[in-house]
């Protein structure tokens, strides 16, 4: 710990801040042993859940890809099918025959039935596919928000419970008031950073009356963990994009042209991250 956090009496502006430290340690062991505070997931798990997640949206558009391209080779052939018995007049053995109005509807009728049969069965495994993967991205939304993940209060304390540093830091923190806590603040965020000090500071912090706390300990924490917090925020938005994506293929799998345009934009390459980024 640097100079600047060395317990000096003379920094002890309340003394009631002596007690601190046993406050915190207290509500840190009690959240170690209440299972129901432990993330559901951490930042890390999170970063390869989000990788696994994407990699089977991945391979989901590549067989709606798949399937549109067949429907087109086999709408061209049905059309065309259409096409030879609808047209104005044909010739059977020199009699010319005209094909009328009602003929023409009840064979673009057949045609459609035909198409619509073949689109249910050839997009029935992609479209399973498409809602497996639909409710994993959902999954791993959910387990995101439920865990916090952009939360940096939640942030600092997940950081305590794992890092024995933060306890050190608190000891000296615990005796400090709030000028001097605003200088502990500035030395966790100065240089490269100091994220076992950031999570101290804040802790001690909000451990102070509202009216008592120096500075706004969410707007430390997203500074002292910004790579977490805004990688987690991130990964979330492109899971929620991920769902919006299948949701439009899927509608155009369902009652679409059957045009491989049509679908395009919901087709694009996905850009993978590897599982262990952060």
């Amino acid at each position: 710990m640097s100079a600047a956090l060395a317990v000096d009496p003379q920094l002890m502006e309340d003394k009631s801040m002596s007690s601190n430290l046993e406050k915190i340690q207290r509500g840190l062991a009690a959240r170690k042993r209440d299972s129901t505070f432990v993330p559901i997931i951490s930042h890390q798990a999170f970063s390869q859940r989000h990788g696994d997640a994407m990699k089977a949206f991945a391979r989901a558009q590549e067989e709606v890809g798949r399937v549109q391209s067949r429907l087109d080779a086999e709408f061209r052939q049905i059309d065309e099918d259409h096409d030879r018995l609808t047209i104005a007049e044909t010739r059977d053995n020199g009699i010319v025959v005209r094909v009328g109005p009602e003929e023409r509807k009840a064979f673009k009728s057949r045609f459609d039935r035909i198409k619509a049969d073949r689109r249910k069965k050839v997009t029935k495994d992609a479209l399973a596919q498409i809602e497996t993967t639909r409710a994993d991205l959902k999954a791993a939304v959910q387990e995101a928000n439920e865990s916090s993940l952009t939360d940096p209060h939640v942030m600092a304390t997940r950081y305590a419970l794992a890092e024995p540093k933060v306890a050190q830091h608190l000891a000296a923190l615990a005796h400090f008031g709030g000028a001097s806590l605003q200088t502990a603040a500035r030395e966790a965020v100065s240089g490269d950073g100091n994220k076992a000090l950031g999570a101290a500071v804040i802790l001690a912090n909000d451990s102070k009356k509202s009216a008592d706390r120096p500075f706004n300990s969410a707007e430390l924490g997203s500074v002292v963990f910004k790579e977490e917090l805004d990688g987690a925020t991130r990964q979330i938005h492109e899971l929620e994009d991920a769902v919006s994506r299948l949701n439009g293929l899927e509608n155009e799998l369902r009652g679409g042209s059957g045009s491989l345009e049509k679908v395009k934009r919901g087709l694009n390459p996905v850009e993978l991250e590897p599982a262990d980024a952060e």
